[in-house]
């Protein structure tokens, strides 16, 4: 798949992740509408052109390749993202899929990145939705999930509505001499809410931790977890994520030990812990042209030791795993049970 924002590549990225149903992309509209959004996010001098940043959209049509795992696609890209944009209708409220993208945003860690419910169409209309079906299954049968819950979680959020589900209504009515003029409408209003979201991220507000020390004493390791690590003294771990894959292992008395070898994505996302960009440029000696570790680096906590890999915040209680694919967060867990 060709990068399509290679022409910004002396800028950072805001990752905005689209969630949406794809039900409700009634003749592409939403698709083409959010592509003409970060087209004028991307071009037009009142919006990211003059600032250090550019809009870096993931869509899942056209940012997943055939082949590729779909969940763990999404899953990873949603770990890398700035911003979550969920298009919430009642289809998006009545998908496990969608409602598991929205709850899997709202448990990264630390609560790093901003998250915005676009109400596609009304509240209202969403709202009598939900009364009318209840509470159906939820993605992997996780309580968070259900319908009731997310839909009372859209709702903390300051979300976008305003005139955009009469707009939306308008555009599904309109002749084909009014259709374009709607849709730009639309994008526009759109553009400007995103960009006056991103500001945060823009003046710094949101950032991340300026060392390694908090960060890693945001990551909240559970006491009884602690007491548990010596159960996995020695244990080799892998995490994969944006193409790269690293290996660590833990040892007592030392710590996370991110082991040569390990691939290190080139990309920095831009609300990445500021810890992460100040370790690499230490290390940078021992990072090869092909953006391979030559060294070992020892890490005092999992978060940071992937954090470093990824080039994002990360909770490497959720990103490394045993052979078996099992999480440390759950093998900890399951250790502190016996």
């Amino acid at each position: 798949m060709s990068d399509k924002n290679a022409i910004h590549n002396d800028k950072k990225p805001i990752n905005v992740f689209i969630s949406y149903k794809r039900d409700d992309n009634l003749y592409n509209h939403l698709v083409r509408i959010v592509k003409k959004t970060f087209s004028l996010l991307n071009s037009d001098k009142k919006y990211f052109p003059e600032t250090n940043f550019y809009a870096k959209e993931f869509l899942d049509i056209d940012s997943i390749d055939y082949g590729e795992k779909w969940m763990d696609k999404v899953e990873s890209a949603i770990t890398d993202s700035d911003m979550f944009l969920a298009f919430v209708t009642p289809n998006y409220i009545n998908s496990e899929l969608c409602r598991h993208e929205y709850h899997f945003f709202s448990i990264k860690p630390n609560n790093r990145g901003l998250c915005i419910p676009v109400f596609w169409n009304s509240q209202d209309k969403a709202e009598k939705e939900l009364l009318h079906t209840g509470d159906a299954s939820s993605y992997n049968n996780d309580p968070d999930e259900a319908p009731s819950k997310i839909w009372h979680n859209i709702l903390e959020y300051n979300g976008l509505e305003g005139i955009l589900p009469r707009l939306v209504d308008t555009l599904s009515k309109a002749s084909d001499s009014d259709y374009t003029y709607v849709e730009t409408c639309i994008a526009t209003w759109l553009a400007d809410k995103i960009f006056n979201a991103s500001k945060p991220i823009l003046s710094g507000k949101i950032n991340m931790m300026d060392d390694e020390n908090e960060y890693e004493a945001a990551e909240d390791i559970a006491e009884e977890e602690t007491a548990v690590l010596s159960e996995i003294d020695g244990l080799t771990l892998k995490a994969h994520s944006k193409g790269v894959t690293a290996t660590c292992v833990y040892s007592e008395g030392i710590g996370y030990t991110l082991k040569a070898g390990s691939e290190i994505s080139p990309d920095i996302t831009a609300t990445c812990p500021a810890s992460v960009p100040k370790r690499r440029a230490q290390e940078q000696n021992f990072i090869d042209e092909n953006n391979v570790l030559t060294k070992d680096l020892v890490f005092s906590s999992p978060s940071a030791a992937s954090a470093f890999v990824f080039g994002r915040s990360s909770n490497g209680k959720y990103d490394w795993k045993n052979k078996n694919g099992i999480r440390l967060g759950e093998l900890l867990k399951n250790q502190s049970s016996k």
